[in-house]
């Protein structure tokens, strides 16, 4: 392989990096939760991923959202849940998405074919599944992204 070739390959990989992750958590008007099973390793998740070369947060999320479950969403619908880290010390930025009521999804334009469906879940009633140790820092974004919903801080007491 010449230089040219392997230079190109480099600047190519290098604009694929994926700098952070988001991930989005969309509520309905009811407090349901937007939520698809992953078909490679069974984990629960809402529309999340990695960004691309040159994206903020936000674009990524938009993109993602669109590309994952069919959302068309705008930067000023995102509401910043604040950043986690992954195991590998990757940021995530975790946003909340309050959907309009009837919100339809869509699997047919994911690139990745990600996940069998997508379904709206009552906080009473989200998947089985959400509790097994490898779902809980999703559970936890969910958690914290119905919070925000209700406008309940960790500080606020329940009756």
């Amino acid at each position: 392989m010449d230089y040219e070739t392997l230079n190109e390959k480099l600047k190519k990989g290098e604009s694929k990096k994926t700098l952070f992750y988001v991930a989005v958590v969309p509520i309905d008007p009811m407090g349901r939760v937007l939520v698809a099973e992953r078909k490679e390793d069974g984990i629960w998740t809402t529309p999340c991923g990695g960004s691309n070369s040159g994206e903020t947060p936000e674009q990524t999320a938009i993109r993602e959202c669109f590309e994952e479950a069919g959302l068309i969403i705008a930067d000023h619908q995102l509401e910043s849940m604040g950043t986690k880290s992954t195991p590998n010390g990757k940021p995530v930025h975790c946003f909340l998405y309050r959907a309009p009521m009837f919100t339809t999804t869509t699997t047919r334009l994911d690139p990745d074919k990600e996940v069998f469906e997508w379904n709206w879940y009552s906080k009473e009633n989200l998947p089985e599944g959400l509790s097994r140790q490898k779902n809980m820092n999703r559970l936890e974004t969910i958690n914290q992204a119905l919070m925000k919903f209700y406008g309940i801080s960790k500080a606020d007491k329940i009756p």
